[in-house]
Parts: C-alpha cells; structure tokens; sequence
C-alpha cells in the first residue's frame, strides 16, 4: 500500500477539471487557502493555495487542476518517499 502526497501549490482552480467541494477558505493576505474534498473521492481533505482573493464560498463547486509532474509517494506503513514523477 502507497500513500499519495501533493503540495498546495500543485494544485489549481480551473473551468474543469476534478470535480470538489469547498469545505472551508482561509484568506491570508495575498493567497488564499482552500480546503476541499473531491466528489468521486473518499471524504480525505486536500488543501490548495490560489494568489491573491478566490472568489468562491464555502459549499461551492469548483474543479482541480493536479500537477501531476509532482505527484509524490511513501510507503503507507514506514512513510518513506519512494517514487516521484517529474517529467520535465
């Protein structure tokens, strides 16, 4: 078994996409911090950061944009990263 590991940043606000709900929005200064569940996924909570203001409520629909070409994983039981995808 793997756990799958993204940073904040990797992930974006597009017009499609993965399709999420909006838990909870965290304005800090010049980025805003969006929490959010995917609609096919398990209930797990992922955590994104958008520049500046996101013009979006809690309870909203929106859709993600993952990078995949900094997708990481770690064993599920040690945790230790063993693969990452990086195809630049």
């Amino acid at each position: 078994k793997f756990k799958m590991g993204i940073r904040p940043q990797n992930f974006s606000i597009m017009k499609t996409g993965h399709e999420a709900k909006v838990v909870s929005k965290e304005m800090l200064g010049d980025e805003t911090q969006v929490t959010f569940t995917f609609k096919n996924g398990q209930g797990n909570l992922y955590t994104l950061v958008e520049d500046g203001q996101a013009d979006i409520k809690v309870g909203d629909t929106i859709f993600i944009k993952i990078e995949s070409t900094l997708i990481h994983f770690f064993d599920a039981k040690t945790l230790i990263h063993f693969l990452s995808f990086s195809f630049y």
